[in-house]
């Protein structure tokens, strides 16, 4: 019989190493779809399908619930503590206060808000759809186009040590790098359709990329939407990503360009991936199994935890 690791991962090479510890923190909601921490250690989550944001420090409270966006899909931390979380439909963008309070930093004109990141100097940068546009939006809630693609989305956007910004889009799965606005250059054309999520660390750059079977975004919109219905008439629901996706890591060198494969996961989808704290780590969550992976710069892998939502 096969048995099941318990408080220990067992590596590609065969090795037993720790998990690292973990606890469930209900919301009630059907999903979590993003999260930040604050510079007071404090974690908020961004949930679907009822658009609301926790917080948590011991305790979970709920700062906040929409009746026009349906899913918290990003947030990213700005300077001086506050948190800024990106939504869909609506094209809101929410700032969180460093007391809780939430208040509607701005609206775009596109409605999927995918992907936030600020830059120290306080803007903020949004990847958008249906269009393929990143926004620059300044302090005051002011927005402008920065940069407009011939792609459906902009799905992840990230800044590295050197303030230099990197996009990932959806339907080609291009890996481009904004030089000034309005101008750009594509540094990777994936095998993948999508680059869903990236991290930088240490001049390197991470990508979680998927492979989509079947896919239409706003047919996904659709089935979000009927999800969150049946959700809330107590039915039981199919994830509206099964089957979708094929997920693989990749990491490219920023200074060289040398892009490589990290990591195929095969018949499951990465959802959001981070650089670890050891250098050449990464952890990537992924869908429908519900696992946590580590990855490594040496080809080592381990599967860090799992749980009962997929």
């Amino acid at each position: 019989a096969r048995g099941a690791a318990q408080s220990v991962s067992i590596t590609s090479q065969g090795e037993l190493v720790l998990a690292p510890d973990s606890s469930r923190i209900e919301t009630g909601e059907i999903s979590v779809w993003s999260s930040a921490v604050d510079s007071d250690g404090r974690l908020y989550v961004g949930t679907g399908n009822n658009g609301r944001i926790f917080r948590y420090d011991g305790t979970l409270k709920e700062l906040f619930s929409s009746n026009e966006s349906l899913i918290i899909t990003c947030m990213a931390q700005g300077p001086g503590g506050v948190i800024y979380a990106g939504a869909i439909p609506s094209g809101k963008i929410y700032k969180i206060s460093s007391d809780g309070a939430v208040s509607e930093f701005c609206t775009l004109p596109d409605p999927y808000v995918w992907k936030l990141a600020c830059s120290p100097d306080g803007f903020v940068y949004a990847g958008t759809g249906p269009a393929g546009k990143l926004y620059m939006v300044d302090q005051s809630g002011k927005s402008e186009v920065w940069l407009t693609t011939d792609e459906n989305h902009i799905m992840s956007v990230a800044l590295d040590e050197n303030g230099d910004l990197y996009c990932g889009t959806s339907l080609s799965g291009l890996l481009i790098k904004v030089t000034r606005k309005g101008a750009y250059g594509v540094i990777a054309d994936l095998d993948e359709n999508e680059i869903r999520s990236m991290s930088v660390s240490r001049g390197v750059l991470y990508m979680g990329a998927n492979k989509a079977r079947k896919f239409d975004m706003d047919r996904f919109v659709r089935k979000l939407k009927f999800a969150a219905q049946k959700a809330k008439e107590g039915e039981d629901v199919e994830s509206p990503f099964k089957d979708l996706f094929d997920g693989t890591i990749y990491r490219m060198d920023a200074s060289s360009g040398e892009l490589r494969v990290m990591y195929r996961f095969g018949k499951t989808y990465v959802t959001d991936i981070a650089a670890g704290g050891a250098a050449g780590e990464v952890i990537a969550s992924s869908g429908d199994e519900g696992k946590v992976y580590k990855a490594s710069d040496s080809g080592v892998s381990a599967v860090l935890m799992k749980v009962e939502e997929n």
